[in-house]
């Protein structure tokens, strides 16, 4: 009999892979018959260790926004380099939780990259991990494992820890947000999805990036709020998780002072692509030790953001939800 140890000191007997199984299916909200070999008993343990996760974590409460000094429209840009078998990555993740509650979307824009470190991580793409090689070029000292948070395009607030040093971490994360919110925009955007079935068309208008510049780039990517999936380090809700770059991760050169962009992508597309990608990961490289693939794509929304590729630093960033998804 294998043995699990769950949080909280809850000890759970039976199967590893039954439980996980079930897991994905409370994760899923469908409405379907317990498997063969799956215990329903483990489902309801399951369920009942997310209530118990959801009301103990975060383990703090933060101090809302008081509002800018000034009259910048900026909205700041956390990425969040993570893993989901990171154990020092938990008091980063609970951080960057509470921070989605401290600020308006208006003021702090927030997205995780989820990346194969130290373990496998079902959440990973193609398109994270190229976003992490795009940034180890330019700051290879600073961006070498995880957690790694990026503010504007520049790395700060180094180095995470447990569950103990999360409101440290996120009073680090407020250090460095609070003074780029009364910097002035480098560019003005607006942003507008609809979806109809499985595909989402996004439009975004850009403006104010003077008279073009082929290293200003517009980039667009698909985030999804809230992914539920237990990795090693018993972070059990991830927010914000990155699922694709609509549109290519390289960007779309800003050549014109302003200009209209237009985007799109499918969802049933997307996840036979990610299917596709974790299929071949786990059959050349490292197996997933929860076999889950959470790629259910609920409440969506769309991030545009410009960002000069020569200094790496973001000018403006605006998030939108996609309706009707």
């Amino acid at each position: 009999m294998n043995r699990l140890r769950c949080p909280f000191g809850i000890m759970l007997f039976g199967s590893v892979a039954a439980l996980w199984c079930a897991a994905a299916l409370v994760a899923s909200g469908q409405d379907v018959k317990t498997p063969k070999g799956v215990n329903p008993q483990q489902s309801k343990i399951d369920e009942e260790l997310d209530r118990e996760y959801l009301a103990k974590m975060p383990p703090f409460k933060g101090t809302p926004f008081a509002g800018r000094k000034t009259k910048s429209d900026r909205a700041v840009f956390l990425e969040l380099f993570t893993g989901a078998t990171c154990p020092p990555c938990v008091a980063a993740d609970l951080a960057f939780d509470v921070l989605t509650k401290t600020y308006k979307p208006s003021d702090l824009v927030l997205i995780q990259y989820h990346i194969h470190v130290p373990g496998p991580d079902p959440m990973t793409n193609p398109d994270t991990e190229a976003r992490w090689a795009y940034y180890r070029e330019s700051f290879a000292k600073e961006v070498r494992g995880v957690p790694c948070s990026i503010f504007n395009g520049k790395p700060a607030a180094y180095g995470g820890g447990g569950i103990a040093n999360a409101e440290k971490k996120y009073a680090s994360y407020r250090e460095v947000i609070d003074p780029l919110l009364e910097d002035p925009a480098g560019a003005k955007l607006t942003a507008q999805t609809s979806c109809k079935g499985e595909r989402i068309d996004i439009h975004v208008d850009v403006s104010g990036v003077g008279n073009g510049d082929s290293q200003k780039k517009l980039r667009i990517l698909l985030a999804e709020e809230t992914v539920r999936y237990a990795g090693s380090n018993k972070i059990r809700f991830h927010h914000n998780v990155v699922r694709a770059f609509p549109g290519g991760v390289a960007g779309k050169a800003l050549t014109a002072a302003s200009s209209k962009h237009k985007a799109s992508i499918d969802l049933g597309e997307l996840r036979g692509q990610l299917n596709k990608y974790l299929d071949n990961y786990q059959a050349t490289k490292r197996p997933f030790a929860n076999p889950a693939r959470p790629l259910d794509f609920n409440n969506l929304r769309v991030i545009a953001f410009v960002q000069d590729d020569s200094t790496r630093q973001i000018l403006q960033a605006v998030q939108v939800e996609v309706q009707g998804k």
